[in-house]
């Protein structure tokens, strides 16, 4: 069941990837229509806002905005602490009884798109730290990551927002471990 919600997964992240390679292949024109701005300008004065947090309205149009950005990625990782703890039996360190990698890789494949001061981001995350012998341990926390931003003031040379994550990570721990009385 673990095989078939990863699969799902990355069947999704594939589709996103491979819709914002069409969107960036399609060329965006910017087109002008009749414009609000003069009856804006008289009712608000968006000359002292935009002096705080950056142009209001995009010079060239909306559709010169966008912008996207598809990789991936190999980190390698550290190993700090890896505990089990339970009522009965106390602290049990994985590090030392499962014998872990202490240094595993991480891969990721993401994708970000943003739209004016407006960001989705996509990140599929396989990062798994496996045992140094035979006993078959590892520690999984691979999965899927959800982002958006917003960018509250956006100059050329500086932006300030805020961003929010959601996790559809479910760490899983298997194997056998070697505890002493």
């Amino acid at each position: 069941m673990r095989r078939t919600k990863r699969s799902r997964a990355v069947k999704s992240i594939t589709r996103v990837i491979l819709a914002a390679i069409l969107v960036c292949a399609v060329g965006f024109v910017p087109c002008y229509a009749q414009s609000y701005g003069s009856s804006l300008s008289s009712l608000l004065a968006l000359n002292s806002i935009e002096s705080i947090v950056g142009p209001i309205f995009p010079a060239k149009g909306l559709c010169s905005t966008f912008r996207s950005e598809v990789g991936t990625g190999v980190r390698l990782g550290d190993v700090v602490s890896a505990k089990l703890t339970g009522a009965s039996q106390g602290e049990l360190s994985l590090r030392t009884s499962s014998f872990l990698d202490e240094s595993p890789l991480r891969y990721d494949t993401y994708a970000i798109l943003r739209f004016w001061r407006f960001g989705a981001r996509g990140v599929y995350t396989n990062a798994e730290t496996r045992s140094r012998r035979v006993n078959g341990a590892r520690i999984d926390f691979s999965g899927l990551i959800l982002g958006g931003d917003f960018d509250a003031v956006q100059f050329q040379w500086l932006t300030l927002g805020a961003s929010i994550d959601f996790y559809f990570i479910d760490p899983t721990l298997q194997g056998k471990f070697v505890t002493t009385p």
